[in-house]
């Protein structure tokens, strides 16, 4: 197949996998004349709330202020993500039942 042919298939597939994620995840850190991860941010935003949206990173354009989550730093972003083991969750509860009086 010629190039064009290849790009624009290309193009397709990946708004065919954005439009079946339930996040977009938009590196904002370099900065880049391509262009792409901005469309596909938009579709994201077309989608009107069907994909949960996340920045990290600088915002860089009023677009991104419409981001679901902002994050500064990949650090944040991925804590965000990792869930709460089970036994923190037991222990916080366990410890909030016997501040209030309720340990029955």
């Amino acid at each position: 197949m010629d190039e064009e042919t290849f790009f624009r298939k290309l193009a397709l597939r990946d708004l065919a996998e954005i439009r079946s994620a339930d996040l977009i995840i938009v590196d904002t850190f370099d900065v880049t004349e391509r262009g792409g991860r901005e469309v596909e941010f938009g579709f994201a935003l077309g989608r009107f709330q069907g994909i949960e949206t996340w920045i990290v990173g600088p915002m860089r354009n009023v677009f991104h202020r419409l981001a679901d989550l902002v994050f500064d730093d990949w650090t944040q972003a991925l804590e965000f993500l990792t869930p709460v083991p089970t036994e923190a969750v037991a222990m916080y509860d366990q410890s909030w039942l016997e501040r209030e009086g309720n340990n029955d």
